[in-house]
């Protein structure tokens, strides 16, 4: 079987696990976006837990969906993001982008902690948002390609009774 038919078939697994939740595409994409948000910010170890601790509180949270968002956001996707995060955050604040090798503690602190929050809060607010609309989107995909084959699947059979 070729990668593409494999990731396929996990991608299609993966959403008929969410639609079988009894969720709706809102409660999925919400799920998404709060575990992709979290996943963003910096809280190495903090931010799976703080995400499943959201879903107990707020029932509207899909909690799979949230799960897995934390999940695909991975050291490997987000060490780049931080880099940019560093970079839009200093463009914005109008900074040099200055990494040095050797800079005390104080100084990385000062220097770059608040060019990187403030890039890294608007990177997770855009990828949420985008992540929202795509995941929402491919719900009411999902549901209607759904119903289209119930509904065909009905007049088959209704139209072979009838034979």
């Amino acid at each position: 079987m070729s990668s593409k038919k494999t990731i396929r078939k996990k991608l299609v697994g993966f959403v008929q696990k969410l639609a079988n939740e009894n969720s709706t595409p809102t409660s999925i994409a919400l799920g998404f976006t709060l575990g992709t948000f979290i996943a963003i910010l910096p809280t190495p170890g903090f931010g799976a837990f703080l995400a499943i601790s959201l879903t107990l509180v707020f029932k509207i949270f899909n909690r799979l969906a949230v799960i897995v968002a934390v999940t695909i956001w991975n050291p490997l996707l987000l060490v780049p993001l931080y880099y940019l995060s560093y970079l839009l955050g200093s463009i914005l604040l109008a900074r040099p982008i200055n990494l040095q090798d050797e800079v005390s503690l104080y100084e990385m602190l000062s220097e770059y902690t608040s060019a990187f929050l403030v890039g890294n809060i608007i990177l997770a607010v855009t990828i949420a948002v985008i992540s929202y609309v795509g995941i929402y989107r491919l719900m009411i995909v999902y549901i209607r390609h759904q119903q289209l084959r119930k509904l065909m699947n009905m007049y088959q059979l209704s139209s072979s009774k009838n034979v």
